[in-house]
């Protein structure tokens, strides 16, 4: 089965994330000249990575804590404390974001921060269109449109330089930010 990998798009808004002589930087406004060599990374695919995914289930406490009102997010190999430091998001963010329906831990693994950040166009989005009265009509029959839009979410595509599938996903700027701090090792999403 083939392995498909993560491509992480920085979103636009609301902060400016920037890729400096000095580090990564996250800003509210634009850079002077403190920094050489800065680049902008939002509207951008800035890394790739290898992944994987589990359920991120929601629970109650049997008593009530004043903090958090007795909820709690966990996964099969992550208990609550671990959801929530990996995360980087606290109870009430990740309560506010999926609510008791629970979503989905998403790891991050084998990061690759690319030098330079590669264009939307550079991919093709996979629509899947079978004609049953054709020879093509299997699965390796696509029709293939160019990305100029970010996904809200995640989307499957091929990558145009290894002709890959890939699964494109959006992420806040403050996000990917600790993301490359090494501080978060998770996304969380309400679907996968």
């Amino acid at each position: 089965m083939e392995k498909i990998r993560l491509l992480l798009y920085c979103t636009k808004q609301p902060h400016k994330l920037f890729n400096t002589d000095k580090g990564f930087v996250l800003s509210d406004f634009e850079l002077g000249d403190f920094y050489k060599d800065k680049t902008l990374l939002n509207g951008k695919i800035v890394a790739e990575c290898d992944f994987s995914a589990e359920k991120l289930n929601f629970g109650y406490y049997d008593f009530l804590e004043e903090d958090n009102e007795g909820r709690f997010y966990y996964t099969k190999t992550l208990n609550c404390d671990e959801v929530y430091k990996k995360s980087c998001l606290n109870i009430d963010q990740l309560f506010n974001y999926l609510g008791e329906k629970g979503g989905y831990a998403i790891h991050i693994k084998n990061l690759n921060i690319f030098d330079k950040p590669r264009e939307l166009s550079e991919l093709e989005k996979t629509n899947v269109k079978v004609d049953f009265c054709s020879e093509y009509a299997d699965d390796n029959y696509f029709e293939l449109t160019r990305v100029f839009k970010a996904p809200q979410n995640m989307m499957l595509v091929r990558d145009m330089q290894d002709y890959q599938k890939k699964i494109l996903i959006s992420i806040r700027p403050e996000w990917l930010w600790n993301i490359f701090s090494d501080e978060q090792t998770i996304l969380v999403k309400r679907k996968y």
